[in-house]
């Protein structure tokens, strides 16, 4: 508990530091500042069927600004631009994150299932868009723990208590603690855009650290009335003070590839080292999937300084031998 604290404390401290130095990099009757609430849950679910099992809980706050002047500290100096015309946007960011098997009743982890496990940490960002060159470079940095540290299983007791819910009763076998690291590298580029309505992008990821390690390309397609993509983040979500038309209402659909190295909070249970040798021969080894495919599809709102965001996401199995997984989202924004 008491690193929590710590963790908040310096979170805060961060966004007041951020706070001070905030001015319009873009005109005067554009929002300069972003709040976001974000908030995954496999229990979010359009088929009606939420379940509580592998991802199973992600929850996130972040502060995004823009600055009017070049950044002279570490990191944000050393993070890529998009050009010289490019709409910088960065951020701080808390998140907590969450695994669990399928059965939270069992206090023993089940062969062949996830393992439970949480991570908590900070996060720091730069999402630098090209309106010229139709470019964005977006770069994360992750810095936290996992294991007990990480306050997941107290996080989850806590609300599945609240909300009359399964008690989880496996955390006593959760991952063990480990410090979290992570360098987050992503590009996208315009292929087509047909006047205000639609617009088509590719995509690609390059991720590194204690966390995850590995590299995916996508492409993101978006139908509807909107602001272009590529006149900077806090424009996707909010609108111009100024502007006649103060509403935005757009689909997207995301479908990605993905190459998976490693991801430290995920790992199947395995098999009991008493089993019989046939036996165990004969089962699968539930390692991690290297390879994985997902498409995400969804909902964006804003309305002058106030935005709304609902995705779902359907993944390829991430452990051998269980089957796909459907996580949604849903996320709220405030810009000034």
């Amino acid at each position: 508990m008491k690193k929590t604290i710590l963790a908040v404390i310096i979170y805060c401290g961060l966004l007041c530091t951020s706070w001070n130095s905030l001015r319009a990099q873009t005109a005067s009757n554009e929002n300069t500042r972003l709040f976001r609430f974000y908030e995954d849950n496999d229990f979010i679910n359009l088929n009606g069927n939420g379940t509580d099992q592998a991802y199973t809980n992600g929850t996130r706050f972040d502060l995004f600004y823009t600055r009017s002047h070049p950044p002279r500290g570490f990191p944000d100096r050393w993070m890529p631009g998009a050009g010289k015309e490019s709409i910088n946007t960065y951020g701080w960011g808390f998140m907590q994150v969450m695994f669990t098997p399928e059965d939270l009743r069992r206090s023993k982890p089940v062969p062949g299932d996830f393992s439970y496990s949480g991570g908590l940490f900070i996060t720091h960002t730069l999402h630098s868009s090209n309106p010229l060159r139709k470019l964005n470079l977006q770069t994360e940095i992750f810095a936290g723990v996992m294991g007990p540290w990480a306050l997941a299983k107290e996080t989850q007791s806590f609300a599945h208590h609240l909300l009359g819910f399964t008690k989880p009763r496996g955390w006593g076998n959760q991952l063990g603690n480990k410090l979290l690291l992570n360098l987050n590298l992503t590009g996208e580029k315009q292929l087509l855009g047909i006047k205000k309505w639609a617009e088509i992008m590719a995509g690609g990821q390059v991720y590194a650290g204690t966390m995850l390690n590995g590299l995916s390309a996508y492409s993101l397609i978006r139908i509807g009335r909107m602001s272009p993509y590529f006149n900077g983040f806090i424009s996707q979500y909010t609108t111009s003070k100024q502007t006649r038309r103060p509403w935005q209402l757009y689909f997207t659909l995301r479908p990605n590839a993905e190459f998976m190295f490693t991801n430290a909070l995920v790992k199947g249970v395995p098999m009991p080292d008493d089993l019989p040798a046939p036996t165990k021969a004969g089962q699968p080894t539930y390692s991690n999937r290297k390879i994985l495919v997902g498409v995400d599809y969804g909902l964006g709102a804003t309305y002058r300084n106030l935005g709304f965001s609902f995705s779902q996401r359907t993944l390829t199995p991430v452990i051998n031998g269980l089957k796909h997984h459907e996580v949604g989202n849903l996320s709220f924004y405030i810009g000034w």
